[in-house]
């Protein structure tokens, strides 16, 4: 997770040397792993003006219990307890970095039927951060956000960078 954060930052420190590339202005969206992980580079990594956090979560213990994903299942068949993987995970704690991004905005997007990332896990994160933040809870799963919620994710990070969001085609 560390090495990951560190080598996203590198490639903010690449965009900078772009003259195509506008790094006043720039946004991350992370999906998924990628938001949990996303919230942390956000929190670190003063240039990003804005996160967008979409299916994520926090707390690494409530995640092993309560996720059917395949990892958090290995752990659970290998008797690895919750107490343990929040000791060893609490490094990387998202919900320790979330409230880190203020004073700039984030968004955080979440599933209400959503069992990867459960809901205790998506609230534990909203609860973490800090105003300015928008929370947008959709009604289907993991992979399940509409068009529109889509929409309202382009329009924020649009709206953020100080830019007119695309309108869709059709």
């Amino acid at each position: 997770i560390v090495r990951t954060v560190i080598d996203n930052r590198r490639g903010i420190d690449y965009l900078e040397t772009r003259g195509d590339i506008d790094v006043e202005r720039l946004a991350m969206l992370g999906v998924s792993m990628g938001g949990i992980f996303g919230g942390i580079l956000a929190a670190v990594e003063p240039r990003i003006d804005a996160a967008a956090l979409i299916v994520a979560g926090g707390r690494w213990d409530l995640l092993l219990a309560n996720s059917p994903h395949p990892r958090a299942q290995k752990l659970q068949q290998l008797g690895i307890q919750s107490e343990v993987v929040q000791q060893a995970m609490r490094v990387v704690e998202p919900v320790n970095f979330v409230g880190h991004i203020a004073p700039r905005p984030v968004l955080m997007v979440n599933g209400e039927q959503d069992q990867i990332i459960p809901r205790v896990c998506a609230e534990a994160l909203h609860e973490a951060a800090n105003e300015p933040k928008q929370v947008i809870w959709y009604e289907d799963g993991h992979v399940g956000m509409t068009p529109e919620v889509v929409g309202q994710v382009i329009e924020w990070l649009a709206k953020q960078c100080g830019v007119a969001a695309a309108q869709p085609a059709g």
